[in-house]
């Protein structure tokens, strides 16, 4: 008989170390940090007035949904072949395919691409 539990937390979190497009968002929105670049530095400027971070995680505010989470890679390329196959059980074109991610409640910035794979 166990007395002791091997794991002492309840939830398992997945993260990814590696660099993406989240990172100059997130550093930015926490920190203050921008790019070296004046160019790159005001492109960040300009783009980061459509996100926000809540409990950790960044999103993606959008005019038809709430908020819409940003995905790493790794999480968008599952989420993709989720709802290309398996969960919705349909193939869908890629705009069919990019509508239903968003209404889906996902993001990230090479979907369009991405769904055309």
């Amino acid at each position: 008989m166990i007395h002791q539990l091997s794991i002492e937390e309840n939830e398992v979190t997945c993260v990814e170390t590696r660099m993406d497009g989240r990172m100059p968002l997130y550093q930015y929105l926490t920190n203050s940090e921008q790019p070296n670049d004046q160019q790159e530095a005001r492109r960040l400027k300009i783009w980061v007035t459509k996100f926000t971070i809540i409990d950790g995680v960044l999103y993606k505010q959008a005019f038809t949904v709430p908020l819409l989470k940003c995905l790493g890679p790794q999480e968008a390329e599952y989420t993709l072949a989720e709802i290309y196959s398996r969960v919705c059980g349909e193939h869908l074109g890629a705009r069919a395919l990019v509508a239903k991610v968003l209404r889906t409640g996902f993001f990230w910035p090479t979907l369009r691409s991405d769904a055309l794979k």
